[in-house]
């Protein structure tokens, strides 16, 4: 998928996203959770409330591509500058870019996701 090393559950995350898999994505969380996206609005708490946000936004596409394009990592920490293109059920294309900071727990599952990007213009763009 990307020619970055990434720990398995968040290749498998960026993987389910860029699959419409909300299921798949959102078991690569630990119960409980912090999953911020984007940061500023409110927290899921476990992979179900994960799952629920997901399964909202991404029913405004028909396709989507998420990847990294940038890795920095420290510890269970990682920083990944992402990309993502889609097209949207209304026929509009899009691309988005942010930062994601993951923190892994001991299981290798991710307790932490906050993510970095603005999600106005894209919405602008799939609802309108």
């Amino acid at each position: 998928m990307s020619d970055f090393e990434l720990p398995l559950s968040i290749q498998a995350y960026f993987e389910a996203i860029s699959g419409l898999d909300f299921e798949k994505a959102a078991a690569c969380f630990t119960d409980p959770c912090h999953h911020e996206d984007p940061v500023g609005t409110p927290v899921n708490t476990s992979p179900a409330g994960v799952k629920q946000f997901l399964d909202g936004l991404g029913s405004l596409f028909v396709s989507a591509k998420l990847f990294p394009r940038e890795v920095h990592t420290q510890g269970s920490e990682w920083a990944i500058a992402f990309r993502c293109e889609g097209t949207g059920r209304n026929g509009a294309d899009v691309v988005f870019e942010g930062i994601d900071i993951f923190r892994l727990g001991n299981s290798g599952l991710i307790t932490e996701l906050r993510a970095f990007w603005n999600p106005g213009p894209t919405l602008a763009k799939l609802t309108s």
